[in-house]
């Protein structure tokens, strides 16, 4: 469902009808990380940050978590693939 691409920082990519895609860097943060770390099996997020370089679909944007979500699609956010971005916008994470 999830993956780091880079093992535990990178790019963050998620599988939608087994389909790979990006998350857009709008809104993201520290609670989204920790959301993505936990999901991964990581402790917690060191840090977020904009990765780019994705390619194919743009799943998501304006992700708004508050942190203690198990899954990233529990967290408010746009519809999928309703999007403002280009992959230069790709949001990564760095997890420990």
């Amino acid at each position: 469902m999830v993956r780091i691409i880079g093992g535990n920082r990178g790019r963050v990519e998620l599988k939608r009808n087994e389909e790979w895609g990006t998350i857009c860097d709008d809104e993201w943060d520290m609670n989204d990380g920790k959301v993505i770390c936990r999901m991964m099996g990581f402790s917690r997020a060191v840090g977020t940050y904009t990765a780019g370089g994705g390619v194919g679909k743009i799943w998501l944007d304006d992700v708004k978590c508050t942190g203690n979500e198990l899954s990233i699609v529990a967290c408010p956010k746009s519809d999928w693939e309703k999007h403002n971005c280009n992959h230069g916008e790709d949001a990564g994470v760095e997890c420990a």
